[in-house]
């Protein structure tokens, strides 16, 4: 279960301007360096995947594939993240605006150590955070966006979460969020996966309240207003 590692902005719209939505990934117009002399050999870059402890392997708790069910159990990512889940939660939960519907399905609360420097650097790149507590506790977010629309839209995916101490993360510092910026097929539907930083180890989540953004054209007009905003009790 690899932690997530794409995520963008939070764009404001400024006063009678069209917004326009966030995008998902930024192209470089600078050249590679193998490419400024072709006789020199292009250096490729590897990383080792991390190696599990054999005391943890022998664990009836380890999950090897990452796929996490039942409180307790545990997997590591390839960078050395070792990932315990604390309270998982299922079902439908649904908010509505006109012509768009944002499903959640799933809620974990997962408990994060990083048994590496990389690990840890990683988590701050996703997360938008340049200070991170290890061990940290993560929530993981799955939901899916329905368009009922003939025409395809953009959303700005989740504009914020407010956690039980009462405090908020965005885009901007600790939510990483793939579906910010995305294209929503014309009558069609999309599932992602969202990462929030919760707090330190012992950190407490009860209660979440997701904001989620309504959907717009791609020259960035309105169309749907953002919905209204849903809390989950866990």
């Amino acid at each position: 279960m690899a932690l997530l590692t794409l995520f963008t902005g939070f764009v404001l719209a400024a006063c009678q301007q069209p917004h326009h939505p966030k995008s998902s990934s930024t192209a470089s117009s600078e050249p590679s360096s193998s490419s400024d002399n072709p006789n020199r050999p292009e250096k490729k870059a590897t990383m080792k995947n991390y190696t599990v402890p054999a005391t943890d392997k022998r664990n009836p708790h380890y999950q090897k594939s990452g796929l996490l069910q039942l409180p307790g159990e545990f997997s590591y990512d390839k960078v050395g993240t070792k990932l315990t889940l604390k309270t998982t939660q299922k079902g439908r939960y649904q908010v509505h605006s006109k012509g768009l519907r944002i499903t959640f399905t799933q809620v974990k609360v997962i408990s994060n150590q990083a048994k590496t420097d990389q690990a840890l650097a990683m988590a701050k790149q996703a997360l938008s955070m340049p200070e991170l507590p290890n061990p940290y506790q993560t929530i993981q977010l799955k939901f899916t966006v329905k368009n009922y629309r003939h025409r395809a839209v953009l959303t700005d995916g989740i504009k914020g979460i407010k956690l039980t101490s009462g405090a908020s993360v965005t885009t901007a510092s600790g939510l990483s969020d793939p579906s910010a910026g995305q294209l929503i097929p014309a009558n069609g539907q999309r599932t992602f996966s969202a990462m929030a930083f919760a707090g330190p180890k012992g950190t407490t989540t009860t209660a979440l309240t997701i904001q989620f953004s309504g959907s717009f054209t791609t020259a960035g007009q309105p169309l749907s207003p953002q919905p209204d905003s849903l809390e989950f009790r866990l």
